[in-house]
């Protein structure tokens, strides 16, 4: 169920320019952003079908959502050493997709690819890791979750220095729906394991902690990638971020020895 929840949320990555494009063809940016604010006010309407939780008490429900219980929470989710390890599995995923899709166009302009080339090159990996994800989920659930979060994590440390050591087309494009895979293979794994980790009534709270380790790589991939890049140059700078991504599968391996 996550992959599927996860694939419907990737689609928004393909259709957002697409809808965004036609609409500024058709008129002007007051336009496009009028229809974006209409877009997220539609959001509330399937919101309001949410199943309520009738085995929570509003009593219950205040002294789990106070503000002692919340920082409780909190501690507990950054106290474990496997949800450590998966938020850094989270930070460091999303530090090599981000330095990747900050400076793969850079690269692929200078050994001569043009926009709508490199263009079909993240479409390519946005489409796989959608399409996937449903796959990845049922896998996860069939073979474990530690097992598919670790080969998507070796397949996306493999792909990242790979991609800057080509300067064909197709190559590229193979490449990076390999990558696209790699993604697809972890992220529905993650969260349900982050859930399956967490004490009871903690899960919101861990899954904002691995939500906000998340972010911290998509902060930082761009900037250590650049600082990276103006001293070693592209094959070096990503074959660390993919070296960091191995060290990191490996502490995870080794947190998650009792983990499925």
């Amino acid at each position: 169920y996550m992959g599927w929840y996860r694939a419907v949320r990737t689609s928004s990555y393909l259709l957002g320019p697409l809808l965004g494009g036609l609409v500024l063809f058709m008129g002007d940016f007051r336009l496009a952003w009028a229809s974006v604010g209409i877009l997220g006010l539609l959001s509330f309407l399937p919101a309001l079908g949410l199943p309520k939780d009738e085995k929570r008490s509003g009593k219950a429900l205040r002294q789990r959502t106070s503000l002692p219980a919340f920082g409780r929470h909190l501690s507990q989710a950054f106290r474990s050493p496997l949800l450590r390890a998966l938020g850094m599995v989270q930070a460091a995923l999303y530090l090599g997709l981000r330095a990747n899709k900050a400076f793969l166009p850079i690269y692929a302009v200078d050994v001569g690819m043009n926009p709508a080339q490199i263009g079909v090159i993240f479409s390519i990996q946005v489409a796989a890791t959608m399409v996937m994800q449903p796959v990845g989920g049922y896998l996860s659930d069939r073979m474990g979750r530690k097992p598919v979060i670790l080969f998507g994590l070796v397949l996306v440390a493999a792909m990242l220095p790979l991609m800057v050591m080509t300067t064909s087309l197709m190559v590229m494009i193979f490449l990076s729906l390999l990558l696209g895979l790699g993604e697809a293979a972890i992220m529905p794994s993650m969260l349900p394991l982050g859930t399956e980790m967490s004490d009871q009534g903690s899960s919101g709270s861990t899954l904002g902690m691995l939500a906000a380790m998340d972010n911290v790589g998509k902060a930082l991939g761009p900037v250590v990638a650049g600082l990276l890049l103006g001293v070693l140059g592209y094959v070096a700078t990503f074959s660390i971020i993919a070296a960091l991504l191995l060290a990191v599968a490996l502490a995870f391996a080794l947190y998650a020895r009792d983990v499925a």
